[in-house]
């Protein structure tokens, strides 16, 4: 049974049977992760029928969804059909999910076991997320020894990995099948668990590199870091080039609030009017003299 989930969308995937983006839930206590296949321009309906059928015809309504602030998420029809079914939303800080990241470390890891697979099976990735998704709920935390299916069930399954595939003793063309089908699971398992560590390994050390100690207090005045906002003007009003040539930090804005230890209040001009007044640490690289 879920209580507190996390979604978000991986986008921007080939075409693989008329999908090319995945809905990805993630349980917080369990970090059991579902991908599920959906496109880019599926309305807010559609993402709910998604998730009602990936995700709470087998685990059951949770009580909190945690979601970035995807217009999606963020809409009329979402809002009042989870009120309607007395599901709490909370949405993250603008442009970084630290007030849970679990599901965009989870998007992680799926985009490089899909590197993978895409790289080896082409454009049909959708034939291959259940093996993802078996490979990370089997795979062993290197923090709590256990896996996401084991703290979910109790108990961890008689994997295909540990199965020793006897051949027939006469050739027949189902069992051969079958035999193939049980080999070929298994490398495909084993495959994406070895990317999933590959992953969770550069994960952390480019998380320890990029964590810093310093403190932000109100008051300051800091510089923001353009690569995590989603900019239409510049801070004087000029339109904002996307490219190397564009400024790689705008301000300084004064801390008008600091939230927690990671997240702060931003006073803005009416040019960035169109952001979230709220930003994680990494948005905010550098703070100045006051």
């Amino acid at each position: 049974m879920l209580k507190v989930v996390s979604m978000d969308f991986v986008v921007g995937l080939p075409v693989s049977k008329g999908y090319d983006a995945i809905l990805t839930v993630v349980d917080k206590l369990s970090k059991h992760a579902r991908y599920i296949p959906t496109h880019t321009m599926a309305d807010a309906a559609e993402v709910a029928r998604t998730f009602f059928d990936g995700v709470i015809r087998h685990h059951g309504l949770p009580q909190v969804i945690i979601s970035a602030r995807d217009p999606i998420f963020t809409s009329k029809f979402w809002r009042s059909l989870m009120q309607l079914m007395g599901l709490k939303l909370s949405m993250t800080t603008a442009h970084r999910a630290q007030s849970d990241g679990q599901t965009e470390r989870q998007n992680l890891l799926l985009k490089d076991a899909l590197r993978c697979m895409v790289s080896y099976h082409g454009n049909h990735w959708v034939n291959h997320l259940g093996t993802i998704e078996y490979a990370h709920a089997t795979l062993i935390s290197t923090s709590t020894k256990l896996s996401s299916f084991q703290i979910d069930t109790g108990r961890q399954p008689y994997s295909v990995t540990q199965t020793e595939v006897s051949t027939p003793q006469r050739p027949v063309s189902i069992v051969e099948y079958a035999q193939k089908f049980v080999e070929e699971r298994k490398q495909l398992i084993q495959l994406a668990r070895k990317n999933l560590l590959g992953a969770q390994t550069r994960q952390k050390k480019y998380y320890d590199k990029q964590r810093r100690e310093v403190e932000f207090h109100e008051r300051d005045k800091v510089l923001l870091d353009t690569r995590h906002l989603p900019l239409k003007v510049s801070a004087t009003g000029a339109k904002e080039l996307k490219s190397k040539l564009a400024a790689k930090r705008i301000g300084p804005f004064r801390i008008i609030e600091m939230i927690s230890q990671n997240v702060a209040k931003f006073h803005l001009p009416p040019s960035l009017s169109h952001l979230h007044l709220t930003f994680n640490i990494i948005t905010y690289t550098l703070r100045l003299n006051t």
